[in-house]
């Protein structure tokens, strides 16, 4: 093959695997964006029913009716003295 040729060819060949990259790069941008989409309209059809959680008001949460939190580990030692500390005051005031 002479030099002309041969330069033509190789020519070629840079130019369709620079289309190839363009072409794959724009597959992958394409695979990203209906994904991205896919997603959105996915959380439109999976949401449940209106009537399952929106059928009543939400009703207050009255934190005083609740059991109160298990005291243990070193926070409780230091609720502990703070409790300490202030029935002494309270004795002392009287």
């Amino acid at each position: 093959m002479d030099d002309e040729f041969r330069r033509q060819l190789l020519e070629r060949l840079k130019s369709i695997e620079r289309q190839l990259d363009a072409l794959d790069t724009s597959q992958s941008q394409l695979k990203e964006a209906y994904a991205r989409s896919r997603a959105h309209a996915r959380r439109l059809w999976l949401r449940p029913p209106m009537w399952t959680f929106e059928q009543h008001p939400p009703r207050p949460l009255d934190l005083r009716m609740l059991p109160a939190a298990p005291r243990h580990g070193r926070a409780s030692e230091g609720l502990r003295r703070q409790d300490l500390l202030a029935k002494r005051a309270r004795q002392r005031a009287v």
